[in-house]
C-alpha cells in the first residue's frame, strides 16, 4: 500500500496533463483512507505533503519548470514516502480526521498540477524504436530535426504516458551514426509512465534527463548506459550490461537484478536507499568487479576481484558472508549484528563500531557495529582487526581470523566465545568477562587486557598468559594459575557498596612474574607479594593492607599508595626480604597507619616510618614492630660518678629509633586516644669501639633495656 502510495504521487508529478485528476485522487483518497487500520500517526506524511504543497505553490507562476525543481518535486514526494515507512502500525484514534485534512491539502496539490504541464511535452501512448522507421517517427514526435548539425534547444523533454521499448541493435539502426541520432532521442526521455526496456546496448548509450520511470526497468547490452538522473523506479531494474555500472542517484525502486556478471566491471549504487541488489536470489555475484559500492547487499556476497568494497546502510544488519579476497578496502555500515557474519578479504583493517562494518585480509577496512548479537558464530579475517565500538559479542560467539592482535576500546560483554587462531594479544579495557563467555587466543604466550574478569579459567590459554591488564578489577580475583605471566598492570575497583572486598596476592606459584604495576585509582583490601621473583616493587592507590613477604630477589619496594577515609587504618607488613640490595624503605608518604611489622629483613638499614602528622583516629589500636633487620645505632654507657668526676648518663642513638619516636610520640600526644600504642623496636648493629650488641651485659642493665627498645624509658634514651 506505502508503494501504491508514492506511485500515485509521482505519476501526478511527472505526467501532468494525461491523467484524469478525479479519478487518480479518488483512487489515493482510498490508498489513504485504507492506512486507517495499521497507522497511527499521520504527522510525518502531513508535513512533507506541507512542504509538497509550498513547492507546487511557488511554482504555478513558472512559465517552464526546469530539471532542479522537477527533481525537487522528486524529492518530496521520496520524503513522503520516508514519512510513510516510519509509521508503526498501533492505535489508530484519530487518523479520520488526520486523514480528511491530508486528502484536503492532496486535493489542492493535484488541482495545481495541471499548472506544471510546461514541464515538458507528454507523448501519448508507447515510445517503441524497433527499426529505422520507428527511430524517424519517435525524432517527428519529438521535433528532433535528424538533419541537424546540432541537436535542437527547442525540442521538449519528453513525458512518456505508456512504456519505452528500445532495441538498439536492430540491423538498420547499427551504424554509429544511426546510433548518435538514438542516443538523442533516448536522451530526451525525461519520465515514462510505464516500463522501459532498451536492449542491444553494444556501444555506450545514455538517457541523460530520465528521472523516473513507474513501471519496471529492463536495460541488456554488451557495454553500459548513462542513467545520470534516474532517481526513481516503482517496479524492479534490471541490468544485463557490462563495463560499468554507475548508477549514484538512484534512490527507489523494488529490487536491482544484474545480470551478465562476469562482465561487469563495477558497481556503484550507494543512494538506492531502497531496494537489494543480487545476481540471484539472497546472492550476488560478481567476479570481474574491482570496486563494489552498494547501500544495501544480500546475505550473500562474493566479489573475487573486488578491492574496494563498500556497504552503506546503517540499519541492523541481518546477517552477511562477504568473500572478498583481493579486497584493500572493505567498509560495510550497521548499526548492529543480528545474524551471522563472515567476513573474508585479503589485507583488511575491521573496526565494528557504530560507524562502520568491516572485514578481510585488507590494508582498510572498517566493521561498524554497536552490537554483534549473533545467534550463529561471527566470523572476521583479516591482517588488522580494531573493533572500534562493539560492545557485545553475542551467544553465537565470534571467529576471528584475523591479525596478531585483536582490540576493541568498546567491548564491555560476551555471552558467547571468543576464538581466534591467529590472535595472541586481546585488547578490550572496556571488557567484563563472565562465565557464559570465553576468551580463546592462539596457543602460546599471550597478552590478555581488559577491564575485570570473574574467573581466569574464562581465558582458555591463561596457563600461558604472558601479560595481563586489568583496568578495573571487580572482586577477588586468584592469579596462583598464571604461571607464565610476567607481567601484570592491576588496579582493583571497590564493590558499589564502597566495601573493600578485594584481595590480590601473587606467589611463588606465580614464577615468572617480574613486574607489577598498580594503577593510580586502584582500590584494594590487601595486596600481598609472598616469595616472588620481583626485584622491585611499587605500590599506588588505594591499599588497605601490605604485605610483602620473603622476595629473595627484591631490592626495592617504593610506596605511592595510601588509606582510605571511612575504611580501617592502613596496615604494612615487610618480612623476609633478603637480598643484599634491599637496604631502604621510605614509607613517609603513608598516612594514617596502625600497624607497622617490619622483621626479618637482613640488609635492610634505613627505614623512614609513616606519617606522624596524618594519624589514624584515637580509636585505632596502634602496633608497631621493627627488628631482626640491620638498624644501625650507637651507644655509650652510663658512667658513675666520683668525688672528683661527675656522673654521665646514657648515650644512645639511632636514625630510625629516633623517626618511629616522633610517630609514637604523636600517637600518645592524641587528646582522646585511650588504648596506648605498643611497639618493639630493635638495633642490630652498633657502632661504639666494638663494644658489641646494644643490649648486651652490664650496659645494658644499666640503661634499663634488657631486649628490644618497648617502654616509654628505653624510648627515652633517643
Amino acid at each position: 500500500m506505502k508503494k501504491g502510495l508514492l506511485s500515485l504521487l509521482v505519476v501526478a508529478l511527472t505526467v501532468v496533463g494525461c491523467q484524469d485528476y478525479d479519478d487518480q485522487f479518488d483512487g489515493l483518497n482510498k490508498e489513504i483512507l485504507a492506512l486507517k487500520t495499521s497507522l497511527s500517526d499521520l504527522s510525518g506524511i502531513t508535513k512533507a505533503v506541507t512542504d509538497l504543497t509550498a513547492e507546487v505553490t511557488a511554482l504555478k507562476a513558472v512559465d517552464v519548470v526546469d530539471d532542479a525543481e522537477f527533481k525537487s518535486l522528486l524529492t518530496k514526494v521520496a520524503t513522503v514516502q520516508a514519512a510513510v515507512d516510519a509509521i508503526t502500525p498501533a492505535d489508530v484514534s484519530g487518523i479520520e480526521t488526520e486523514v480528511a485534512d491530508l486528502n484536503s491539502e492532496i486535493a489542492q496539490i493535484l488541482e495545481q498540477l495541471v499548472a506544471l504541464n510546461k514541464a515538458g511535452s507528454s507523448y501519448q501512448g508507447d515510445l517503441t524504436i524497433r527499426s529505422l522507421a520507428e527511430l524517424g517517427i519517435a525524432e517527428d514526435n519529438l521535433g528532433i530535426d535528424p538533419t541537424a548539425t546540432e541537436s535542437s534547444t527547442a525540442a521538449s523533454l519528453a513525458n512518456v504516458t505508456g512504456n519505452v521499448h528500445i532495441t538498439a541493435d536492430a540491423t538498420d539502426l547499427a551504424t554509429a551514426a544511426i546510433q548518435a541520432r538514438l542516443n538523442t532521442v533516448i536522451s530526451r526521455i525525461k519520465t515514462v509512465a510505464g516500463s522501459v526496456t532498451i536492449t542491444g546496448i553494444d556501444a555506450a548509450l545514455s538517457a541523460a534527463e530520465l528521472t523516473f520511470v513507474g513501471g519496471t526497468a529492463e536495460f541488456e547490452g554488451t557495454n553500459t548506459i548513462g542513467l545520470p538522473k534516474l532517481s526513481n523506479v516503482i517496479g524492479r531494474v534490471h541490468f544485463d550490461l557490462a563495463g560499468a555500472l554507475d548508477f549514484q542517484v538512484l534512490a527507489s525502486t523494488t529490487s536491482v537484478v544484474i545480470s551478465q556478471a562476469s562482465s561487469v566491471t563495477s558497481v556503484n549504487l550507494v543512494g538506492l536507499l531502497k531496494g537489494e541488489v543480487t545476481t540471484a536470489a539472497g546472492k550476488l555475484v560478481l567476479p570481474d568487479a574491482t570496486s563494489v559500492i552498494l547501500y544495501s547487499a544480500p546475505a550473500s556476497v562474493t566479489l573475487a576481484s573486488a578491492e574496494t568494497v563498500q556497504i552503506h546502510n546503517v540499519a541492523a544488519n541481518k546477517g552477511l558472508d562477504l568473500a572478498a579476497p583481493s579486497a584493500t578496502s572493505v567498509v560495510v555500515l550497521a548499526a548492529s549484528i543480528t545474524g551471522a557474519v563472515t567476513i573474508t578479504a585479503n589485507a583488511a583493517t575491521v573496526d565494528l563500531s557504530s560507524a562502520n562494518l568491516g572485514g578481510g585480509t585488507i590494508s582498510a577496512a572498517t566493521i561498524n557495529a554497536n552490537t554483534a548479537t549473533t545467534a550463529s558464530a561471527t566470523t572476521l579475517s583479516a591482517t588488522t582487526i580494531s573493533l572500534a565500538a562493539l560492545t557485545t559479542i553475542g551467544t553465537g560467539g565470534l571467529n576471528y581470523n584475523g591479525p596478531l592482535s585483536f582490540s576493541s576500546s568498546t567491548l564491555a560483554t560476551a555471552p558467547g566465545n571468543f576464538v581466534s587462531t591467529t590472535a595472541t594479544a586481546f585488547t578490550a579495557p572496556a571488557f567484563t568477562s563472565n562465565a557464559t563467555g570465553t576468551i580463546d587466543l592462539k596457543d602460546g604466550a599471550v597478552d590478555i587486557s581488559i577491564l575485570s574478569i570473574t574467573n581466569t579459567t574464562t581465558i582458555k590459554d591463561y596457563a600461558t598468559i604472558a601479560n595481563l591488564t586489568l583496568a578495573g578489577q571487580l572482586g577477588t580475583l586468584d592469579v596462583l594459575p598464571l604461571t607464565k605471566m610476567v607481567t601484570l598492570n592491576y588496579t582493583g575497583v571497590a564493590v558499589a557498596t564502597g566495601d573493600y572486598a578485594n584481595d590480590l596476592a601473587i606467589t611463588s606459584a606465580n614464577a615468572s612474574l617480574t613486574t607489577v604495576v598498580l594503577g593510580s585509582t586502584n582500590e584494594l583490601e590487601s595486596f600481598t607479594a609472598s616469595a616472588t621473583a620481583l626485584t622491585s616493587l611499587s605500590t599506588n592507590g588505594v591499599i588497605l593492607d601490605l604485605i610483602v613477604t620473603r622476595n629473595i630477589a627484591l631490592e626495592t619496594l617504593s610506596f605511592g599508595h595510601t588509606h582510605l577515609n571511612g575504611q580501617e587504618a592502613t596496615t604494612v607488613k615487610i618480612d623476609g626480604n633478603t637480598d643484599p640490595l634491599f637496604v631502604a624503605v621510605d614509607m613517609s608518604s603513608l598516612a594514617k597507619v596502625k600497624t607497622v611489622v617490619i622483621t626479618g629483613n637482613t640488609s635492610l638499614t634505613a627505614i623512614t616510618p609513616p606519617s606522624a602528622t596524618v594519624l589514624a583516629e584515637p580509636t585505632a589500636t596502634i602496633s608497631l614492630t621493627v627488628t631482626g633487620n640491620l638498624l644501625q645505632g650507637t651507644y655509650k654507657a652510663a658512667v658513675p660518678g666520683t668525688d672528683t668526676t661527675a656522673a654521665a648518663s646514657h648515650q644512645a642513638t639511632s636514625t630510625v629509633i629516633t623517626a618511629f619516636k616522633v610517630l609514637i610520640d604523636a600517637y600518645d600526644a592524641q587528646a582522646t586516644r585511650t588504648v596506648t600504642v605498643t611497639y618493639s623496636l630493635g638495633i642490630d648493629a652498633v657502632d661504639n669501639n666494638a663494644d658489641g650488641a646494644f643490649d648486651n651485659g652490664n650496659s645494658a642493665a644499666q640503661a634499663g633495656i634488657t631486649g628490644d627498645i618497648d617502654t616509654p624509658a628505653e624510648l627515652a634514651l633517643f
